[in-house]
Order: C-alpha cells, then structure tokens, then sequence
C-alpha cells in the first residue's frame, strides 16, 4: 500500500557535475543502502522540462520525509521530491543554496 513516497537521486552533487563512472557509483551505492533499510523502490529517470538534462533516480515507496533528507543530505543533494497520498507533490530543500 502506497502512502507516501520520494523521487532521489545521487548523482550530480551541486555545484559538481560528476564523471559517469562516479555518478553510477554513486547510485548503486544509494541503491545498496534502500535495499539494506528495507525500502521498496523503482528505477526512475529525473527530466528537465526542455529535456536537455536527464538523471537516473530512484522512485521510493513509504520512505519518510525525514529519512529521505538524511538520505539526500549523505549524497550531498540540494533537494528531493516527496509526496503522500491525495496531497500534492513537494519539493522539499535540504539546505539554503546560492545557486
């Protein structure tokens, strides 16, 4: 049963642009630590709206808003989408940016 969920990936820490060797380190390691904690989750790909930019991500079921930020934080990303059932999505930020 779905109640809430969060869209994450590892790859790309801004303000680095990582190799592609290191980003999929990166989240096969992410992957690693979901399985390890029991979360269920599938294979997603993040788009941006003009589709120029493009990262693999992780779709994870019952994942907590707060564990998703230590999650997001350890791989140095600046945000992540959640969202719970019949609520809209959020774009939930893990630090001020001056990007």
């Amino acid at each position: 049963y779905l109640n809430s969920w969060v869209f994450l990936t590892a790859r790309n820490p801004l303000p680095k642009i990582l190799s592609e060797a290191e980003n999929k380190r990166r989240n096969l390691e992410l992957e690693e630590v979901l399985s390890a904690l029991n979360l269920k989750y599938h294979l997603g790909v993040g788009i941006s709206e003009d589709e120029k930019w493009k990262e693999d991500s992780f779709f994870i079921e019952n994942c907590t808003e707060e564990k998703a930020t230590e999650l997001a934080m350890k791989y140095g990303q600046l945000a992540f989408v959640c969202g719970e059932r019949n609520k809209p999505a959020l774009l939930v930020y893990t630090q001020k940016s001056n990007f």
